[in-house]
């Protein structure tokens, strides 16, 4: 509610009009009062002044010394006050030189009971009795620009629509800003210089006269000293010098405003403020005092800050105000944005674009480097090395095992360009994903389509591999060991061959062959985690191959080999436990239980853990800690009757569906990545973030799979494991129970001796005394 002057000729209203406004006069006792036109209560910002370096209302320019996105806010709290000021502000840097906002103002008046005509003859007067609101709101767009050095420029256009106890006036207006920053330097501090004409256009508020929203221009001055330590800032108004003189009953005064404001940060998170303001009275008009709290340590470093702050005025009959706003800065700096930018918009070669790529490549970033090979297919066609491009962005895309997306991409390659050295490359990584998907006659074709003279031995021997692995699956083991034995020792797949070569051996009771190429294995030069793995299943076969053979040491030796970090070192600590078992070892078999029991996740081997304890304490004779472990793993496999057969077909069925939608998904990552460069990096942030998720669930559940087809060498099935464990519970408990009756047994029998030693002493002692009275 604003405090309308007597300046007003109330002759020149309507009745209605007149009377409401006088009513609202003589109620008004909000401080943010103005003593000017309508609209002032924005003008006149002492309710938010410490706000005045951040809002675009006092100088659209100001907000392109904001970095950050910043959200805003302010209201004063004048809690019996005849009205609410508030306001909610949002400010966006749009690349280095421009930034854009928008901010809401509100007035938000108690209701108001109309006295009429009557109440100027009678207060008392009740009148008509209906309630009448005063709420104003003011909408601003702000667009900053930085065409000239340290020089700023910005525009507000503005929206009002002020009740004014009646139908609301709406009308448009505009404030235009600039500003300088003087001087921003280490020693001498920060200094900044600014200049508005706030209502160069301005709203008009009434039907009937030429009356509309203050103007105003102001001149500000800000300076930071000491490492910002230190505030002073001072604002200079001339108000209403455009209103129309017929408004007025006298001759217009010039109206103008002084404040100026302080501010010292007592610690790195907390200012306190304080401030005054004067007018054309040259009297000091209001006053106040604040603190701000700063934590950008929650923030990421950014400002979020909030601010209390009190005003009281000279004048006794208004009463103080208390406001309160925030700020809060969110993303990335300005200019860390527009550095992204840049690096993405970059104006690239076709070779730096494919030298990027590729180092991508080899450091496993396999989507960045898919989106920039798709950029140099798009934007360079002729590019003498696309033929590579094309091969590089179906690998990428079958190492993120978007599988459809990749084979026609490998098939995209090889059509494309048939007679390039990437064309072998390309059938290569079909042939893999066709015999990942169980596709095995197509995958065959694809062999054929390798096997030839013109294709590097490389290529050829990766595909002999797999073909060999193709004959496992159809059975054929003698052809596997053929295809094989073709792959070099220098190879990558060499040590893959190997150990598939050792469990055909195996299966063909040929250990000798079968341990040859455990050796092998062994003896491999590993490069990767994935041949680290290999080794370790080198090991644990030729663990199991010595525990067979009863050399127990070399098995146990070969076991404690494998890392706790291999897939693998269950099995071993399964296995080396049976073999301290076997060596009669207890305290070796008890440590590698305790050890399985606290590592596995499956119920079965934690429980083969626990037989493993029991049997070990049971030979140390600990029955008691054997039976309790025993009994713990019993109830542990109470109601668990391992995964049904309905269960795995339901996860299979849930998989495919996912995988599905997987492919789907990999169709749209294509269409994003073939706009090239004008592809917006939110999207393709986002949909990585998509990709990453869906891929998690679909490793989860191909481990699931895994877990579920996987036999151990030494692991028993759920039954036998059962029985084991009740069969040794039950002993247990049988030897214990003999033992009590031995020990009854024994106790009885010294009783026994007890009695009869005591008898004959006293048979002893009757023949003294016979023998005493002969």
């Amino acid at each position: 509610m604003l405090k309308i002057p007597k300046i007003y000729p109330l002759y020149k209203l309507n009745d209605k009009v007149k009377w409401i406004l006088l009513f609202g006069i003589l109620i008004t006792r909000f401080d943010a009062y103005c003593n000017g036109l309508a609209g002032e209560y924005l003008l006149t910002d002492y309710w938010r002044i410490f706000d005045q370096k951040f809002s675009p209302e006092n100088n659209p320019s100001i907000i392109m010394e904001q970095q950050y996105t910043q959200f805003r806010g302010a209201g004063a709290l004048s809690f019996d006050g005849a009205a609410r000021l508030w306001e909610l502000g949002m400010v966006l840097p749009v690349g280095l030189y421009q930034t854009i906002g928008c901010t809401v103002f509100g007035e938000n008046g108690k209701s108001v009971h109309d006295a009429g005509e009557a109440f100027l003859f009678d207060p008392s007067a009740t009148g008509s009795g209906k309630s009448l609101n005063n709420n104003n709101f003011f909408i601003m767009a702000t667009y900053a620009a930085n065409p000239l050095k340290k020089l700023h420029i910005g525009i507000n256009v503005n929206y009002s629509c002020q009740s004014n106890f009646g139908k609301p006036l709406q009308g448009v207006g505009t404030d235009i800003g600039v500003s300088w920053r003087l001087l921003f330097h280490p020693v001498f501090g920060y200094h900044f210089l600014g200049a508005a004409f706030n209502n160069i256009l301005a709203p008009q508020i009434s039907h009937g006269d030429k009356m509309s929203y203050s103007s105003k221009i102001r001149g500000s001055y800000l300076i930071r000293l000491f490492s910002n330590r230190i505030e002073i800032g001072t604002q200079c108004d001339i108000v209403d010098f455009l209103a129309d003189q017929s408004l007025f009953e006298k001759t217009k005064k010039k109206e103008w405003n002084v404040s100026m404001q302080g501010g010292l940060w007592v610690t790195r998170f907390l200012a306190l403020r304080g401030f005054f303001e004067s007018d054309e009275t040259e009297k000091v008009k209001n006053a106040g005092y604040g603190c701000e709290l700063n934590l950008p340590s929650i923030n990421k470093g950014r400002d979020i800050s909030f601010t209390y702050q009190y005003t009281f005025n000279t004048d006794s009959r208004i009463e103080g105000t208390h406001s309160i706003y925030y700020h809060i800065d969110l993303g990335l700096h300005r200019e860390e944005l527009f550095a992204r930018k840049m690096a993405r918009w970059a104006d690239l070669n076709a070779s730096d674009l494919y030298n990027r790529a590729m180092k991508l490549y080899f450091l496993k970033n396999y989507w960045e480097a898919y989106f920039l090979y798709s950029r140099l297919l798009i934007e360079f066609p002729d590019f003498f090395k696309n033929d590579m491009a094309t091969y590089f962005s179906g690998s990428c895309l079958e190492e993120l095992d978007l599988r459809e997306a990749a084979k026609n991409t490998y098939k995209q390659c090889y059509t494309n360009y048939i007679k390039s050295s990437a064309a072998p490359w390309a059938h290569l990584g079909l042939m893999r994903i066709l015999y990942r998907q169980g596709d095995i006659n197509d995958a065959s074709m694809e062999f054929n389509n390798i096997d030839r003279e013109s294709v590097a031995d490389s290529v050829k021997q990766h595909a002999y591999y797999l073909m060999g692995e193709i004959e496992i699956q159809n059975k054929n083991r003698l052809n596997a060991i053929s295809y094989f034995s073709v792959v070099a020792e220098n190879h990558p797949d060499y040590i893959y061959s190997k150990i598939s070569t050792s469990a055909l051996y195996a299966s063909l009771d040929d250990d000798a062959a079968m341990i040859s190429n455990l050796e092998d294995c062994i003896n491999t030069k590993v490069i990767n985690s994935g041949q680290q793995e290999v080794y370790n299943r080198a090991l644990l076969h030729l663990g199991y191959s010595f525990y067979e053979d009863n050399s127990l040491s070399k098995a146990i030796v070969a076991f404690r080999m494998i890392p706790d970090t291999s897939y693998y070192y269950q099995d071993a600590l399964l296995a080396q436990g049976w073999a301290a078992r076997k060596a009669r070892q207890w305290n070796d078999c008890i440590e590698a239980g305790q050890k399985l029991t606290s590592s596995a996740a499956g119920k079965v081997t934690k429980c083969e853990g626990i037989l493993l304890q029991a049997y070990g304490l049971v030979m140390m004779k600990k029955y008691n800690d054997a039976q309790i472990l025993l009994g713990n793993g019993l109830k542990l496999l109470e109601n668990y009757n391992g995964i049904p057969e309905d269960s795995i077909e339901t996860e299979k069925l849930a998989y495919q569906s996912l995988r599905l939608q997987y492919d789907f998904f990999g169709e749209q990552m294509i269409r994003v990545a073939k706009r090239g460069k004008t592809a917006r990096q939110d999207d393709i942030d986002s949909l990585h973030k998509e990709q990453i998720y869906r891929k998690q669930y679909i490793d989860t559940y191909l481990k699931a799979f895994d877990e579920a087809d996987k036999i151990s060498f030494l692991e028993r099935n759920l039954n036998n494991l059962k029985e084991d464990m009740q069969y040794m519970h039950a002993k247990i408990e049988r030897i214990r129970t003999g033992l009590d009756a031995t020990r009854n047994r024994e106790k009885i029998l010294e009783k026994q001796n007890e009695l009869d030693h005591e008898i004959e002493k006293l048979k002893n002692e009757i023949d003294q005394i016979n023998n005493v009275k002969e």
